[in-house]
């Protein structure tokens, strides 16, 4: 039987052997890359988040602040997800170069490390370019994926040279992961940890990640992890961030039937008319269908390459990142089956595309290469690949016929100096926001604190006010009666100097505000009245 150190010098022996990169087909793909995500964000503009965003800014404020997550104000992310927007903010002085900036930034580093990562795994540097060009189209170059995509990055690199240090730095990746918007950090870490394990116990599945780089691996997550858990020890909130960001994510908001949209779409199609079942299966239904024959085709890919490399006598280690991949992309699943829609879905599947983009450029090798893939092999290749490309055409047009006889599109229009089509939730035009600052400026002194409800809480940061309460927004699972007696107290406390009620639903959701917290609208009802009403929302003074 082959060891794990005979099959890793093999495999790198292999790797050495292959053609050299060329540097600078690396630095002209990383340069358009980089141009590219610029000029998308500078000519088409974005839309100013005021819900995900402002969560993320204001929860960074606060934590600059001295304030701790999960204990002084309500968090279920990791704790990078609210501190390095809050230090973007810090640095340009601008909430809204700081949502500018910080997504830029995400939008070129992910795209480069999908470049990159595609590179090392298929050594085709011109080829590789379809892989962030197909993230950037599908929007899945999120930071929500970033440090998983940055830790199977090194996990490449550790493949090729056979450097452990690579290995740890993997691993660290991964922590920050942890640290970050947790779900794809701890995707991450299991998947490493099963194809490891699965390595040193089972001789045909052995790879270059030996016990040894196990560890290694294992104390990179550790080291940088432990600053972050000395200092919630310290403010005795480690279980609340244990709690918050791991088991409630895991087991509440997994309560709610993850079927329901997918089949209330399935319904809405089969009962339709002709045309519009048409459309609705086309542009709703199949992005769920098509995701998880990517992960599943992912899975079959890892399986034969894995069952190539490890023949008995063969001589070669399984790959590993091949196999990280294929674990990601089969606990990707999970987030089908839970996830509210397909915008939720692509948020998380950077890796999984990536993957298969990579395994499409490997079978379909370079005409007179050595191997020759299948003939059915490529079809099928050659088909997922013009799906990925197609998808996002698909949702233009989607979007164009929905909008069909409507108001024309916006073009990009400035807040803040900086070019946003729009703003929401609730729907906002540049003019809404200015004249909505302009009016709490007007109606409450600096340093007051205000109240906006349901899910604006951006506004807080725009305006310089501060949250009167620990919660910076209404949630139909976390906002329980416990939590809306609390905010309809601090409404009757006399803290408040002003409520700013968008007249928006909670996104993903039909409920409203009201119906998410009753006792808290009741509250504002009773203590508030309107002054003034600026686009989608309602603006109330104290009645005395």
């Amino acid at each position: 039987m082959v060891s794990a150190t005979a099959g890793a010098r093999s495999r790198q022996t292999e790797l050495r052997a292959s053609p050299p990169l060329r540097v600078g087909a690396l630095g002209v793909g990383v340069a358009l890359l980089a141009a590219a995500q610029w000029t998308t964000y500078v000519i088409l503009g974005r839309t100013l988040n005021l819900f995900e965003s402002g969560t993320a800014i204001v929860g960074g404020q606060r934590l600059l602040d001295g304030q701790m997550p999960y204990t002084d104000f309500f968090a279920f992310y990791g704790p990078l997800t609210y501190l390095l927007p809050g230090i973007a903010d810090e640095v340009t002085g601008s909430v809204t170069s700081a949502d500018f900036g910080f997504g830029l930034v995400v939008g070129i580093v992910s795209a480069v490390v999908c470049y990159l990562l595609t590179v090392g795994l298929t050594d085709r540097p011109v080829a590789a370019l379809i892989a962030p060009v197909v993230i950037v189209l599908l929007g899945a170059n999120t930071a929500r994926s970033l440090p998983a995509l940055a830790s199977i990055l090194l996990l490449v690199w550790f493949e090729r040279s056979g450097r452990r240090g690579w290995a740890i730095g993997a691993g660290a990746c991964a922590g920050i992961g942890l640290l970050w918007i947790q779900d794809a950090g701890a995707w991450m870490c299991v998947s490493v940890a099963l194809v490891a394990l699965a390595g040193i116990f089972a001789a045909r599945v052995r790879t270059v990640l030996d016990w040894r780089a196990f560890l290694l691996y294992a104390a990179g997550v550790v080291v940088a992890i432990t600053p972050w858990v000395i200092w919630t020890a310290v403010r005795s909130a480690f279980g609340a961030w244990i709690y918050w960001t791991f088991i409630f994510p895991s087991t509440t908001y997994t309560e709610r039937d993850p079927t329901a949209y997918f089949l209330s779409l399935v319904d809405t199609a089969l009962t339709a008319p002709l045309a519009y079942s048409i459309y609705v299966f086309t542009f709703f239904v199949f992005p769920f269908v098509a995701i998880a024959l990517i992960a599943v085709g992912n899975l079959v890919f890892a399986a034969v390459s894995l069952r190539k490399r490890a023949e008995p006598g063969s001589g070669a280690a399984a790959p590993v990142t091949t196999l990280v991949l294929a674990v990601y992309a089969l606990l990707q699943l999970r987030v089908l089956a839970a996830s509210i829609d397909e915008a939720k879905l692509i948020d998380n599947a950077a890796p999984t595309i990536v993957c298969a983009v990579a395994l499409i450029l490997i079978t379909l090798r370079r005409s007179g290469s050595a191997r020759r893939s299948l003939p059915a092999l490529r079809i099928i290749a050659v088909v997922v690949l013009a799906w990925l490309i197609v998808w996002p055409l698909w949702s233009a047009a989607r979007t164009a016929g929905l909008n069909l006889g409507g108001e024309p599109a916006a073009v990009a229009s400035e807040i803040g100096g900086l070019p946003f089509v729009a703003a929401g939730p609730p729907s906002s035009t540049p003019d809404d926001l200015d004249e909505l600052i302009v009016r709490i400026d007007e109606l409450a002194e600096p340093g007051g604190g205000i109240l906006v409800l349901p899910t604006s809480p951006l506004v807080y940061a725009m305006a310089d006010r501060a949250n009167a309460t620990r919660y910076e927004y209404l949630d139909p699972v976390y906002t329980n009666a416990q939590v809306d007696a609390e905010l309809a107290a601090r409404v009757t406390s006399g803290d408040i100097a002003l409520v700013i009620l968008g007249d928006n639903a909670f996104p993903g959701s039909e409920l409203t505000g009201e119906q998410i917290a009753p006792e808290t609208y009741a509250a504002i009802t009773d203590r508030f009245t309107v002054a003034d009403v600026v686009g989608g929302f309602t603006i109330l003074v104290p009645r005395d």
